[in-house]
């Protein structure tokens, strides 16, 4: 199976992007996207589809039970630094504020790649979910074990998903 990165599917995310959002709203995410994507030796869609598995590209999202919020799903650990708190994101998602979002989301992605590049999709979603593990080589396990509390299990298209003798692949 080979991904297909064409600039197709890239418009494809911003077409679902552009249902979302305003045209304001949707330009800025856009162009914030692709301002990071080249800060971070990515592309726009690796970040889109990063974007997908946490808010389903929604930067105004606020996870059900309200532990998450926003573009990459900000948490109060992962705020943690950032001298933002996680009912300030909230209140930037229900402003709808497009610019404070990008900026904060920003500041998170390039505090976890440091000087790393991050070319595919897998390394973006590393400096979102686990940041402590990027640069590490493609065989290191980032967690282990279906009864650890750290292992996260909620995103599949990204983390795989389960098979017999619990492995998660």
């Amino acid at each position: 199976m080979v991904a297909d990165t064409s600039p197709h599917i890239t418009a494809i995310f911003e077409m679902e992007i552009d249902r979302k959002l305003d045209k304001y709203e949707a330009e800025v995410l856009k162009t914030r996207t692709r301002q990071l994507a080249a800060k971070i030796g990515s592309t726009p869609l690796s970040i889109y589809m990063v974007a997908l598995s946490e808010c389903g590209l929604d930067p105004f999202r606020i996870r059900d039970d309200g532990t998450a919020a926003s573009w990459i799903q900000f948490t109060t650990i992962g705020l943690d630094g950032l001298g933002v708190s996680l009912a300030e994101v909230k209140n930037m998602c229900y402003r709808r504020d497009i610019v404070g979002i990008m900026d904060l989301t920003d500041r998170y992605i390039l505090r976890a790649a440091g000087t790393t590049p991050l070319p595919r999709p897998c390394d973006a979603y590393t400096a979102v979910f686990a940041p402590a593990y990027i640069g590490k080589p493609n065989d290191f396990v980032l967690y282990s074990g279906w009864d650890n509390p750290k292992y996260f299990k909620n995103a599949p298209a990204l983390d795989g998903f389960y098979i017999a003798d619990g492995l998660i692949l």
